[in-house]
This record gives C-alpha cells, structure tokens and sequence, in this order.
C-alpha cells in the first residue's frame, strides 16, 4: 500500500475502510450459543470507539493499523485518552 493511499485512508471523518480492515481481525470465541445482534455489533461498535478518541492524536491511527495488521509489537503505544464524566 502506498503512503498516499494509507494518507487518504486517515485523513477526513470518514475511516470505514480502516473500520471493515480492523473488523477482520475480530475473532470470535468458538462456542455452541447462537450469536445474537448484540454479539455481531459490539466488535464495530468498540473500534468505531477507538478510531473516535484517537484520530486526532497525530500517527495514532498508522500505529494502531500497523501494529494489528504486521502483528508489530515495535510499534509505538496507542494510549486511548480517558474519559471523565463532568461532575455536577
């Protein structure tokens, strides 16, 4: 992949591409109960999260991609920022 395509792939608000690729890294646990919509929802939900807090950390987005795509634990730390619930 070239670095124009990975440029458009992070810049603007629309990152479904890299949602649908970090989608197919999503493993689900082998087991006898029926999945329910819930079950198939929660994996795009939590990503669609995670791009939401780091996209404006600037090489968030490349690391986290390159780290999940190569498997590369030489990859800088993608620290999702914490949320604080305002108080009254």
């Amino acid at each position: 992949m070239s670095i124009s395509s990975l440029n458009s792939m992070f810049s603007g608000g629309n990152h479904a591409t890299l949602v649908k690729k970090l989608l197919g890294f999503v493993q689900h646990p082998d087991n006898n109960k029926k999945n329910t919509e819930d079950d198939r929802a929660w994996p795009e939900k939590t990503i669609k999260s995670i791009i939401k807090k780091i996209k404006k950390i600037p090489g968030a987005l490349e690391n986290l991609e390159t780290a999940v795509t190569f498997k590369d634990s030489s990859t800088e730390c993608v620290t999702l920022p914490r949320y604080v619930h305002p108080t009254k």
